[in-house]
């Protein structure tokens, strides 16, 4: 269990620092970009995410699963590589040549083909890298894994600074930079990868790692529809204006997938992996930790939204203030998301990934039903609220198929529980700031309240015991001395 922590400490301050960096590129892109531009941003970043998974048919999931049986060591990893290498090329340039098709659906807005291109090309050099991220996970390596993350985010970063703010390039400045980040990531991580790279080539193991990677595909897509399918609706019913606020409340509340789901993601799969041989210790670690990151997720998701409205001034200006309505709904989609990445563990376990595909599609047709109803007359709000309910569904069903398949005994009550009483608190903040609660001081003595009495009723409901907030004091007391010693190690 502490190897566990140590990772994920060491993979949530990469991704603290790393993400937390790109959001203060916000204000550089409200102020250089039009709200139609930054409204297309997020529609070239939503191509990015679905290529992805085609690139390299998500073989870096499937090599993670493999390393841990005995006959999937050797060339593994070599195997993986050129695989990823010339798939990712063979993706790139069938990609390439259907650029109009894409321009005229989805880029129809001013460069939308040249951009296409652009993004397709940093993506396809992305893809290969995160495979062979994936090795330094295998290998536990995560302070080098933080370490090259960091770099490539900061020199994307000012790259991206120097093409927008002083080059003044635009969308097109935007793509520049992520390719060079991209070739600077790829050099970095095949100069400590290339030790375990060799010039052999399995079959028998790439068919291996595909059966078990490519039936998440569709899940995969699923899950993109369900968290990117309202961007569509809003830009068709509302505009890219209001893309570009919905995307600046989805990146205010995607701090909370920084600092849980991500590192989590990372960490968590490897050592859960590692316990397939210990039922018991495996259950008990799962309830454990569900109860853990339910609580840090619920805690982020209540401090993000009582303060959006400062956020969003620190970051944007008034003509952005809408994206605080959603702010909260969009942390809870992203709250049951990562509840949704971890159980999603457990159909790694029994080697059932089929299911989660099934449910993902039937989730991302359902998310797409509601947007449809709800967008052109709810826009912005309409749209957070189709994909909080289509993630709340998934986990529902996931909860039920968990305890058919792999019974885990997860404490159900208390989680209603628990989330009841947080939107209860965010609600009667909110209402209390609009009729009853003015001035700065009144309203953040009120806000530090809410978060009290949020911790305050954990403890005594029984979700988290004195002892276990205890442990995490000195946990945090005592991190930079064990995890740094451990990082040297790495």
């Amino acid at each position: 269990m502490k190897s566990l922590y140590r990772n994920l400490s060491i993979y949530g301050v990469g991704n603290v620092l790393s993400k937390g960096i790109n959001i203060l590129l916000v204000p550089v892109y409200t102020a250089y970009l039009s709200m139609d531009s930054f409204g297309a941003l997020e529609l070239i970043n939503m191509t990015a995410s679905i290529s992805l998974m085609f690139f390299c048919f998500n073989a870096s999931s499937g090599y993670i699963r493999k390393y841990y049986d005995e006959e999937s060591k050797g060339s593994a990893f070599s195997s993986v590589f050129w695989f990823s290498l010339i798939s990712s090329l063979l993706m790139t340039l069938l990609f390439l040549n259907s650029s109009v098709f894409f321009s005229r659906y989805i880029f129809d807005f001013q460069n939308g083909d040249y951009l296409f291109r652009l993004i397709i090309i940093a993506t396809a050099i992305h893809a290969v890298s995160v495979n062979l991220y994936s090795h330094l996970q295998v290998r536990g390596n995560a302070f080098i894994y933080m370490l090259i993350s960091i770099i490539t985010l900061v020199s994307t970063i000012c790259l991206t600074v120097i093409f927008v703010a002083v080059r003044k390039a635009g969308l097109e400045g935007i793509m520049y930079a992520k390719i060079m980040g991209s070739l600077l990531e790829f050099t970095m991580l095949f100069l400590v990868c290339r030790k375990s790279i060799i010039l052999k080539f399995s079959r028998a193991f790439i068919s291996d790692v595909l059966k078990f990677s490519i039936p998440l595909i569709p899940g995969q897509i699923s899950a993109f529809f369900l968290n990117y399918a309202d961007r569509v609706f809003i830009k068709e019913y509302k505009g890219l204006a209001d893309v570009g606020i919905y995307s600046l409340g989805y990146k205010i509340s995607s701090i909370l997938l920084i600092l849980t789901v991500f590192p989590i993601t990372k960490a968590f799969g490897p050592y859960i992996f590692s316990l397939i041989k210990y039922p018991d210790q495996l259950r008990e670690t799962f309830r454990r930790f569900m109860r853990y990151y339910i609580l840090f997720s619920l805690s982020m998701a209540l401090i993000l939204s009582l303060f959006s409205r400062e956020i969003i001034l620190l970051l944007a200006n008034r003509d952005y203030m809408d994206a605080s309505y959603i702010v909260y709904i969009l942390c809870m989609s992203y709250v049951f998301y990562g509840l949704h990445a971890i159980t999603s563990f457990v159909f790694h376990i029994t080697k059932k990934t089929w299911i989660m595909s099934v449910i993902m599609a039937a989730a991302a047709l359902l998310n797409i039903g509601l947007n449809f109803l709800l967008v052109p007359n709810y826009g912005i709000i309409g749209a957070s609220a189709a994909t909080m309910m289509s993630f709340f569904l998934v986990l529902i069903i996931k909860f039920i198929i968990i305890e058919f398949t792999y019974p885990m005994d997860f404490g159900y009550f208390l989680y209603f529980a628990i989330f009841g009483a947080s939107g209860l608190l965010y609600y009667a903040s909110y209402y209390a700031s609009v009729y009853a609660v003015h001035g700065i001081i009144p309203g953040i003595a009120m806000k530090i309240m809410i978060l009290v009495l949020f911790f305050t009723l954990a403890v005594y409901s029984g979700f988290i015991s004195r002892s276990e907030l205890s442990s995490f004091r000195i946990f945090f007391l005592n991190y930079i001395k064990r995890y740094f010693r451990g990082m040297k190690k790495d």
